[in-house]
């Protein structure tokens, strides 16, 4: 009879989601995994290169490069045992298959992991093909990844950043690589991983896969392929996109080729690598040149004001509260939760909502704004928080009557409002208050809602950010906000003027609700935009995923909007 492992694992695609989700496996269907072969051998390799893979999985990679490139070594790393069985079975017998933890070598190794890894593979391999795990749960703390060499592990970053970092250190200079990673590679806190491959590498090609590539992964994907090698002068990299409609049918090594010849096209990667996020904006190519008008002001509207959060605790309001001690945390997801300050074991504690639709007798409560409360231009305080619990971060007391902007992190698009309700929010509204010290003759506040809630900004945010079509968790953060270019308004210039009177609009709109088309025009005279840079919006939009959040944006007059620059 099997065991519960065997069970677990007898096929990769029977992996249970659970043990899926811990170890980052996502299996390689097999057309693009002939496809990624095909991408290594465009680049100039030599005969009958070596190829290695760090979490080869079931092998389905390797196995592609055998075949399309003729290696003269295969070299493999996967720490499970029965996917490793499978691809011992289905890969030549002189491939060099080693079941290991890849970041985690012997601790009799006392040199980094690059070189632990060239000795095993016996020199550097000339490529390096690979979709390392995404999300994975391990063990490796960023002081002992900083001793084995590897520089990602800081702030925010996941197993793939590693297994990258790990791949371009390993492989022989000059050698080539092709990587399947999430799309998550397009957010902010991955810059360091896209600044590497800008800095280290001659990138050839980047295409964002979207989802649906993988069965029973919601997530999307993109390939980064390159040369290990600094890029030279003028250097144009491959772009490309899939949409829905283009992922449909996408089976083999050749759709993947066809898609890639009807839709790439070339950016210089010095444009990438110029960009102090090191954003990898492939959607904006040299047909938008209203993106360069927008980015030619600056972004430095935060600087006026404070930042911050809400509570730290889901809309849920789930908590577990200690019998010792009477501290509460938000119900976790571990499977054996404990009191953050005790440490007595909370799994038999009852759970407890501390978020509900009304206030009840016992406690103190207030009114409270989850995420979803935040919309365009309008926000409203649906749902109450009890709030004397200790343990759970509350942040400040709001101040009722004090303006705040209130942006939602979840969600498609730029959800913006202004409240003085003095609401509890939780973690997933970003707040903004004026400075003290910051003085205006108008609404800063009202100014940066109507910036921020425009379809001039909202198209820009679309394409920049690549925000296209739906993904699923889509959310931005507070550093993609500061990022987006809002003006700064100087005392005594045009600039402020115009702002004074978006903010004057805002104003009217948020008591009549009708005063959009004037916020648009005002918006646009902000920029300096024409006639073409408004087409240029309404295009985005129109061409954009047919979404709610897109369609309540769209306009049936293309004329609708004329750019106001006010005297």
């Amino acid at each position: 009879m099997a065991t519960a492992a065997e069970l677990l694992f007898r096929e990769p695609d029977g992996l249970a989601p659970a043990a899926r989700k811990l170890r980052g496996a996502v299996y390689t269907p097999a057309g693009l995994a002939e496809w990624l072969a095909e991408l290594l051998a465009e680049q100039s390799l030599g005969n009958h290169p070596s190829v290695a893979d760090f979490g080869c999985g079931d092998g389905a990679l390797l196995e592609a490069a055998a075949a399309t490139l003729r290696t003269s070594r295969l070299a493999g790393v996967e720490v499970d045992a029965l996917a490793m069985a499978r691809a011992r079975r289905r890969l030549p017998k002189s491939a060099c298959l080693i079941g290991a933890d890849v970041l985690q070598p012997p601790r009799t190794s006392r040199s980094d992991l690059a070189s632990y890894w060239r000795r095993q593979f016996d020199g550097a391999p000339r490529a390096v093909i690979m979709n390392p795990p995404w999300g994975a749960v391990h063990s490796l703390n960023k002081a002992t990844a900083c001793a084995a060499g590897l520089s990602l592990a800081r702030g925010q970053f996941d197993t793939y950043d590693l297994f990258c970092e790990l791949a371009l250190r390993v492989v022989a200079p000059g050698g080539a690589y092709a990587f399947i990673v999430p799309d998550s590679i397009f957010l902010p806190e991955h810059a360091p991983l896209r600044e590497m491959l800008l800095r280290d590498t001659t990138i050839r090609l980047v295409a964002r896969l979207g989802e649906g590539i993988f069965a029973d992964v919601f997530c999307g994907c993109a390939v980064v392929a390159g040369e290990v090698a600094p890029a030279p002068p003028g250097h144009l990299i491959e772009c490309l996109r899939l949409t829905k409609q283009d992922r449909q049918g996408l089976r083999t090594a050749a759709d993947y080729q066809e898609r890639r010849r009807r839709l790439g096209h070339e950016v210089p990667q010095s444009r990438f690598l110029a960009d102090p996020d090191f954003r990898f904006d492939i959607d904006v190519t040299a047909r938008d040149a209203t993106v360069g008008k927008l980015l030619s002001v600056g972004s430095s509207w935060t600087e006026p004001l404070l930042s911050g959060r809400g509570a730290e605790i889901s809309k849920s309001g789930r908590v577990l509260v200690c019998s010792r001690c009477s501290s509460a945390r938000p119900l976790p997801k571990a499977p054996d939760p404990r009191c953050l300050v005790c440490g007595r074991a909370l799994a038999a504690s009852p759970v407890r909502k501390i978020i509900a639709d009304a206030p009840s007798p016992d406690g103190s409560w207030s009114p409270f704004i989850a995420g979803e409360d935040v919309r365009r231009f309008a926000v409203s305080a649906k749902r109450w928080i009890q709030t004397d619990l200790s343990g759970i971060a509350y942040k400040a007391p709001p101040q009722a009557g004090k303006p705040r902007l209130l942006v939602r992190k979840t969600g498609i698009g730029l959800n913006a409002a202004i409240d003085v309700t003095g609401a509890y929010t939780n973690q997933v509204v970003f707040e903004y208050a004026l400075r003290a010290s910051a003085a205006y003759s108008f609404s800063y506040l009202h100014y940066v809602l109507g910036v921020l809630s425009s379809r001039i900004l909202f198209a820009f945010h679309l394409k920049r950010g690549g925000e296209l079509e739906w993904r699923s968790h889509p959310y931005v953060t507070q550093k993609t906000l500061a990022a987006l270019p809002i003006p700064l308004p100087r005392p005594g210039s045009q600039g402020e003027r115009q702002a004074a009177a978006i903010a004057a609009v805002v104003a009217e709109h948020l008591a009549t609700g009708d005063k959009e088309i004037e916020i648009e025009a005002l918006v646009g005279g902000l920029y300096g935009l024409d006639g073409g840079d408004i087409e240029w919006v309404l295009d985005v939009l129109d061409g954009a995923a047919d979404l709610d959040a897109m369609r309540r944006l769209r306009l049936a007059s293309r004329t609708a909007i004329q750019p106001l620059t006010v005297g």
